[in-house]
């Protein structure tokens, strides 16, 4: 999350949403990977300017932030794929529209023990029931990859094509072992070619 002031735009700083992760590891245990947020879409601050909630629409999660960016603790779990959020004018309740799962829930920001879902209000959705059932496919990042902060859908932006390549490749690399990399797989015997070509990611 990149942090910036308008009257000092040279002045900013970034701020990981998932500090508890570790880069160089390609892994890890399916608690840890829950705490993450991926593909984060919206955020909204409180009227007092001192928190506010990034919207996690791969990981169904809302995370809390300090006026700086910085993660904070109380994350809430929502419907599946939240984009949409906004306090009331009194800041005492925050509304989240989950997209995929045609909701709004309505959250307590400032209960004492920890923000808290109050209601989830559901809303017409038309959606063919495969849609519906595939989407976990494409966008749960908790479910589909090694670290839940990413999946398929990070890069196949709302399943359309954004017409920009991505050079994955490596042509002076060596292979790497397959091992690990895809959740809890283990085919010691296949190898992950570096010689490719630009990429460029297609309507789904």
């Amino acid at each position: 999350m990149l942090s910036s002031r308008p009257a000092a735009p040279s002045a900013s700083t970034i701020a990981d949403l998932n500090p508890h992760l570790n880069y160089a590891t390609s892994i890890v245990p399916q608690a840890t990977r829950d705490l993450s947020i991926g593909d984060p879409r919206g955020i909204a601050f409180h009227p007092s300017g001192a928190f506010g909630y990034v919207a996690g629409m791969g990981s169904n999660n809302i995370v809390r932030v300090d006026g700086a960016g910085g993660r904070l603790g109380g994350d809430v779990n929502v419907g599946e794929g939240p984009t949409g959020l906004v306090f009331n004018a009194a800041g005492s309740r925050l509304y989240v529209l989950s997209k995929f799962a045609a909701t709004i829930s309505v959250i307590d920001p400032l209960s004492a023990g920890g923000a808290s879902e109050l209601e989830r209000v559901a809303l017409f959705d038309p959606s063919p029931l495969a849609i519906k059932v595939g989407r976990k496919h494409l966008y749960n990042t908790h479910k589909n990859s090694g670290l839940g902060q990413i999946a398929c859908g990070s890069c196949h932006v709302d399943s359309k094509m954004d017409r920009l390549s991505w050079d994955l490749g490596d042509p002076s690399g060596a292979t790497a072992p397959l091992t690990n990399r895809n959740l809890d797989s283990a085919s010691s015997a296949s190898s992950l070619g570096r010689r490719r070509s630009p990429l460029s990611p297609t309507t789904l």
